[in-house]
């Protein structure tokens, strides 16, 4: 007997009915699926903000700790470290103790200024703060 596979998102139409179960709130997961019909039939309410696809290419869109390899990408995303360090700088940290912390951790961040592969780890030289490129 076959079993039936799952859906995946990378398929167009779970990525749909995803989409369209969320009243167009969740997107999908590769921008060539922004035409899916709940846009044109759903809006946004009037007066608020859209959180529809991106439009007219003003805009771009991009994947959270990308182009990290899927497993890199993962740890950087569960493990929050970019986040967390935002936190911890906000609430009253210095910098300079912020990526000690970082850079004692040796956990991957990743960042769209960074040149390829575009994570590493904070590394501290001497007064400076560099990224190691994993």
């Amino acid at each position: 007997m076959l079993r039936k596979q799952p859906a995946v998102l990378g398929d167009a139409k779970a990525a749909e009915r995803q989409v369209a179960s969320s009243q167009g709130y969740d997107l999908p997961p590769y921008t060539k699926f922004n035409d899916f019909k709940t846009w044109k039939e759903n809006g946004p309410p009037v007066g608020t903000l859209s959180h529809y696809p991106i439009q007219g290419g003003d805009q771009k869109s991009t994947i959270a700790c990308s182009p990290a390899p899927p497993l890199v990408a993962a740890q950087i995303w569960t493990q929050a470290i970019m986040p967390k360090m935002i936190v911890r700088h906000f609430q009253g940290e210095p910098m300079e103790k912020t990526l000690d912390w970082a850079a004692s951790e040796r956990l991957v961040v990743a960042g769209a200024h960074l040149g390829f592969p575009g994570f590493g780890t904070v590394t501290r030289n001497g007064d400076r703060f560099t990224i190691e490129t994993v």
